[in-house]
């Protein structure tokens, strides 16, 4: 007799689990991103809905885990004064709502991002790339409204509303949903629309008790560009392919509201001295990530703007040595920055590596005759020397260079100067 097994009462009825999932859905999404209200507004049902709850949960997740790999920059001059700089451009019923914490990053990428939790990241390499301090406190600003306006929140919304056919085909297919997981979980990711009313609110910030001069903070625009080309969407400061649209947006948004344009606060000289602290950081971690044409152009600016000096020069001698060193990386580099295809520009880079040793020679000379026995200049001479097959010459320069007491690489320098007796001996 054939042992037929029953079916288990709890199981229910594909149609009914897929209409019981249309519900559960749509009953998760219980207010819609267009009744998002502004935390300042009274009537604001703020951190009152779930989805908002876990933002909030998933934002101190992120920043605990910055924390950890040690992205957060620590200078207490610098943290006073963005401390000090958060306060101006908050008016009264942003610090009544809201507890606004600003961070700065030890990233070289010109970007900045608001969590929904208040946390603000400003990286290192966007305060280095900005001119005056008007433009940073109206980035400041702009993350500052992403917050206030609760983007992140209005965010989730709509992508629940965009993934829900998503789900419900994932209960069929047994999927894991990875299409749209990584968007949902992107928690800094704003619209166009977003974006637009970001910089209106910071224009209104900026044009109350602070007085910052509208003009200089739109010209943000036009300074932070990072890539030659316009079709990099990865910082909606360095890259967005619309900030001239912006900047004439801003402009009659100015106008359309009677906002004083020329008002006198532009910059600061404790901007200035903050700016210069962050320059040797933001070079360094440049050339760390191999963006050598990138660390060139801040030490180029740091030199306009100070005249030359030995440090600086020196870094511009490494940016040069490692695109003659790196040539695969400098080529990705550039193939980034101008939108180029890395099987066209390799073979020049190739090409080309005699002629960047030369340069970086050239730059370490100059560190040289500015300060005669500049280690860094030592060094960096010493190692392109070898590269170039001069080991004479770099061994003088690599034990001039060792006969420093408090150098950081001695043991690495120590195997080149052996690897360079070897070379000789052949």
């Amino acid at each position: 007799m054939e042992n037929k097994r029953k079916k288990p009462a709890h199981l229910l009825p594909l149609k009914t689990i897929f209409l019981l999932s249309i519900t559960f859905l749509s009953a998760c999404n219980t207010i819609s991103a267009k009744d998002v209200k502004p935390v300042t507004d009274d009537s604001a049902d703020y951190m009152a809905h779930p989805e908002e709850l876990e933002l909030m949960e998933e934002s101190e997740r992120l920043h605990e885990q910055m924390v950890r790999k040690g992205l957060i920059y620590r200078n207490n001059e610098i943290a006073a004064y963005i401390e000090d700089l958060a306060e101006r451009i908050q008016t009264d019923e942003v610090k009544a709502k809201l507890n606004l914490h600003f961070y700065v990053t030890r990233d070289p990428s010109i970007n900045a991002f608001a969590l929904p939790n208040g946390n603000i990241y400003l990286n290192i390499g966007l305060m280095n790339k900005l001119e005056t301090e008007a433009q940073l406190a109206f980035v400041m600003a702009h993350e500052a409204a992403h917050v206030v306006q609760r983007h992140s929140f209005k965010t989730t919304l709509n992508l629940q509303s965009n993934v829900i056919g998503a789900h419900v085909a994932d209960l069929f297919l047994a999927g894991t949903g990875l299409s749209y997981l990584a968007a949902v979980t992107n928690i800094a990711n704003y619209s166009r629309e977003m974006e637009t009313e970001a910089d209106e609110k910071a224009l209104v910030y900026l044009s109350g008790s602070t007085q910052y001069n509208l003009d200089s903070a739109i010209h943000t625009f036009e300074q932070l560009k990072e890539v030659k080309h316009s079709k990099d969407r990865a910082s909606i400061w360095a890259s967005h392919p619309d900030n001239a649209a912006r900047y004439n947006h801003a402009m009659a948004f100015i106008t359309a509201n009677q906002l004083q344009l020329d008002a006198e606060a532009v910059s600061s000289s404790q901007f200035e001295s903050i700016k210069d602290l962050l320059t040797e950081s933001t070079v360094k971690m440049r050339l760390r990530f191999r963006q050598y044409q990138l660390a060139e152009e801040v030490c180029l600016s740091a030199i306009e703007k100070n005249g030359d000096s030995a440090l600086m020069l020196s870094y511009v001698g490494d940016s040069y040595r490692l695109r003659g060193t790196h040539i695969k990386a400098a080529a990705q580099e550039y193939a980034w920055l101008y939108d180029k295809k890395l099987r066209d520009v390799e073979p020049l880079f190739a090409d080309k590596k005699q002629e960047n040793l030369e340069k970086s020679k050239q730059y370490y000379e100059q560190a040289l005759v500015l300060q005669g026995h500049y280690p860094k200049a030592q060094r960096g001479m010493g190692l392109t020397l070898a590269e170039s097959g001069d080991f004479a010459a770099a061994k003088d320069y690599l034990n001039q260079y060792i006969e420093n007491e408090n150098i950081k690489d001695r043991r690495y320098v120590m195997s080149v100067l052996k690897e360079i007796e070897k070379n000789s001996i052949k």
